[in-house]
């Protein structure tokens, strides 16, 4: 039941590894994370699609933690965004960008569930009330800070 969940967060985890690590990480099928040379990060669909079980069933609770992960992931990249529209900083540019390819994979594995798992919310809005108090705290801290 939790192979589902699990796979997704050996995905995120992948941010983790050097650009070196990530370019030579080849599963049976082909490699399911493209990396530039500037180490932006992108999911390979059509790899990831021949190493994920279509018929695998998940339940409810596999579920809710996918969709948690999802607006966790969405999270981080809004606040990030928000910050780097202000600061225009390098640090604040990158890091959206991670978090888009991580969130991207958590819908790419949602997808089969149904569209309702798909959809994501305009930049800075969240269907989960905790996380709109924390971005909403996150972004208001990260605006009047002086300039990293």
């Amino acid at each position: 039941m939790f192979l589902v969940g699990f796979f997704g967060l050996g995905l995120i985890s992948f941010n983790s590894c050097t650009k070196e690590q990530m370019i030579s990480s080849n599963f049976r099928y082909g490699s399911i994370l493209d990396v530039t040379e500037t180490g932006a990060s992108s999911i390979v669909e059509d790899n990831l699609e021949a190493v994920i079980l279509k018929t695998v069933v998940i339940g409810e609770t596999e579920l809710n933690v996918l969709l948690h992960m999802k607006e966790e992931e969405k999270l981080a990249r809004d606040v990030y965004s928000a910050l780097n529209l202000k600061w225009n900083n390098k640090v604040f540019s990158n890091i959206p960008i991670a978090e888009n390819t991580h969130m991207n994979a958590i819908i790419f594995l949602l997808q089969s569930y149904g569209t309702d798992y798909t959809q994501v919310l305009e930049p800075g809005k969240f269907t989960n009330s905790a996380f709109q108090l924390l971005y909403d705290e996150l972004v208001a801290k990260g605006m009047s800070r002086s300039e990293p």
